[in-house]
């Protein structure tokens, strides 16, 4: 039996079952091994004709497509048709493609569902305009280089984005990612300016920098007029000047890092209205103050 067969016996034996209804065990565990032997050949499949994808986009099923490792921009357009009912299902992943051409990404940014492209590592402009444009999950973290106007271009993405590959991050880059809306994650930066943390401070979503180890007060305080969650995992500790900055901050904040703090670092920060994290601390004496004055709002380590 050829692939678009297969597939249409597997959709109408589920929509036959959808009419009318699963009456016994044996209907509902029949339903359930079909389904699995789908999602095994799915993620077995080497090649996607215009057809197949086409017979893809009605099935009620995530679509793993793990060994595709080319699709042309006609297939990208019919994958992008694929609308199953429960919207949960509604998701395709491409884990082995490793390029993209510019056809195929005009295709899947026409896809609204949540989209995993793990595999590609790099992408041209034209390719980063294109998938700009998607509405829906995009999951971008293979990458490992852009242009400055293919991250310019990725930022009017509306929806999460990881960019944790920068290592650092141009004025102009830092312009356009303030506007991006979602949440941002930078984990790959190693410094970051006090122009360009006063320019992410209104960004609009959360906000990652976990790959700082260390930053002056002068960049906290600017990162502490961002709006929203904001994660400093990297942070090994913290002065008192840039705890009550970031007391200031409005959203949850994520300091797993930091293992040292003094007395008047944690009075400041127990007057933070978000929720806190400080797991790692091996401050005692902070962590007390911490524990009496923010109660649930802070998260300690498990002695406490």
């Amino acid at each position: 039996m050829d692939d678009t067969k297969v597939l249409t016996a597997f959709i109408a034996a589920e929509k036959e079952l959808r009419l009318y209804g699963f009456k016994s065990p044996s209907s509902r565990g029949e339903m359930l091994i079909a389904r699995q032997q789908c999602e095994n050949w799915l993620s077995g499949l080497t090649f996607l004709s215009v057809e197949v994808a086409e017979a893809l986009a009605n099935l009620e099923l995530a679509l793993h497509l793990d060994k595709i490792d080319f699709i042309s921009g006609e297939v990208a357009e019919a994958l992008a048709r694929h609308n199953p009912r429960h919207q949960n299902l509604k998701e395709i992943y491409l884990r082995s493609l490793t390029s993209l051409s510019n056809e195929a990404a005009i295709g899947l940014a026409k896809y609204d569902g949540f989209l995993a492209l793990p595999g590609l590592s790099m992408l041209s402009d034209e390719v980063a305009v294109a998938l700009s444009m998607k509405k829906g999950g995009l999951v971008l973290s293979g990458l490992r280089s852009l242009s400055d106007a293919a991250v310019i271009a990725l930022a009017r993405y509306s929806g999460n984005l990881s960019l944790s590959f920068l290592t650092e991050l141009p004025e102009e880059a830092a312009v356009a990612l303030a506007n991006h809306k979602g949440s941002l994650a930078l984990d790959g930066l190693r410094s970051l300016s006090e122009s360009a943390a006063a320019l992410l401070a209104v960004h609009a979503g959360p906000l990652s920098f976990g790959g700082i180890t260390s930053l002056s007060d002068f960049v906290i305080d600017a990162l502490s007029n961002c709006g929203s969650d904001l994660f400093l995992d990297g942070l090994t500790s913290l002065s008192d000047g840039a705890a009550q900055a970031l007391a200031r901050h409005k959203g949850n904040l994520s300091l797993r890092g930091v293992t040292k703090m003094s007395d008047h670092a944690a009075q400041a920060l127990a007057n933070h209205a978000g929720h806190l994290d400080l797991s790692e601390l091996q401050s005692p004496s902070a962590e007390t103050i911490l524990w009496r004055l923010a109660g649930d709002k802070v998260n300690l380590p498990e002695h406490h």
